[in-house]
């Protein structure tokens, strides 16, 4: 799967997607979804890389806990059968709440 294929699985949650940040003052209305790749994993021999396993985090953000949205993520994901772990933090100076969902693609 590429970054671009799963875009288009994330867009199926009807909420705003973007990668790795939004431009400054262009942030939409929470809840939101950002992505981004985090670093490649490969599988090594014989000085070459065979397979290539993509490290990407997944953001949720909203302005309270949104069991709803992270309902829907997670069935998206689990439809597409898209292995995750979450974490979730509160992000106190911008009063929001972010779940992390990590992914391999």
């Amino acid at each position: 799967m590429t970054l671009e294929e799963l875009k288009v699985i994330l867009d199926k949650t009807e909420l705003k997607v973007g990668y790795r940040q939004w431009p400054t003052g262009k942030a939409p209305d929470l809840p939101y979804i950002l992505y981004y790749q985090e670093n490649t994993d490969n599988l090594k021999a014989d000085n070459q890389s065979y397979f290539k396993q993509i490290n990407v985090t997944i953001e949720l953000y909203s302005n309270l806990k949104n069991i709803p949205a992270e309902t829907k993520l997670e069935t998206i994901l689990n439809h597409h059968k898209i292995e995750w772990d979450a974490f979730e933090r509160f992000i106190e100076d911008e009063q929001m709440h972010e779940v992390m969902y990590q992914i391999i693609l």
